[in-house]
């Protein structure tokens, strides 16, 4: 029997611009399956977990992350930011707002990963899937978590916009 194994994985926004090297050097570099990573908007990426690594805005900085993009496209995918309101306190779409300014910024058309989960309210769910641009990806969309805005028609019409955007997706 051949062997069978996983030979491609994705890393969903653990690591940040702080310690994307590490990333890199010491899980990347030593892996036989082949890593792409979204780069974590906030600068530590997940490593304070249980700490929201948003709950401080200060740590979203745009400029670092677009330059981790432009200088890692063979790595990376884009950003991930997880909007839950755990995370991102008040502060509402600016951790979407400023990810997607870094995208922008790279030189090349990186992707957004976007956490939902706890989205608590139908205006800030609707403005997440209007901010949402084709090939961008949402996720736990499906996970029994608390998104109140779920459930509303204005979302499901949104969420059926945004799947118009994008472009239909090829097997790998």
């Amino acid at each position: 029997m051949q062997h069978q194994c996983t030979t491609t994985v994705v890393s969903a926004g653990d690591a940040g611009v702080n310690n994307l090297a590490a990333l890199r050097r010491y899980i990347v570099a030593q892996s036989r399956a082949r890593i792409y990573a979204f780069v974590h908007i906030a600068n530590n990426g997940l490593s304070a977990f249980p700490v929201a690594e948003l709950y401080n805005i200060d740590n979203a900085q745009v400029e670092a992350c677009a330059m981790a993009l432009a200088e890692n496209p063979d790595f990376l995918i884009g950003v991930k930011v997880r909007m839950s309101e755990n995370v991102i306190f008040k502060h509402g779409l600016e951790p979407l707002k400023r990810a997607i300014q870094a995208c922008e910024m790279c030189g090349w058309p990186a992707k957004m990963m976007v956490h939902i989960g706890g989205v608590e309210t139908k205006e800030l769910m609707s403005q997440i899937l209007d901010l949402l641009r084709p090939g961008d990806v949402l996720t736990h969309a499906y996970s029994g978590a608390p998104n109140i805005a779920g459930a509303s028609p204005t979302s499901c019409r949104t969420a059926s916009s945004c799947r118009r955007r994008s472009p239909p997706s090829s097997a790998a």
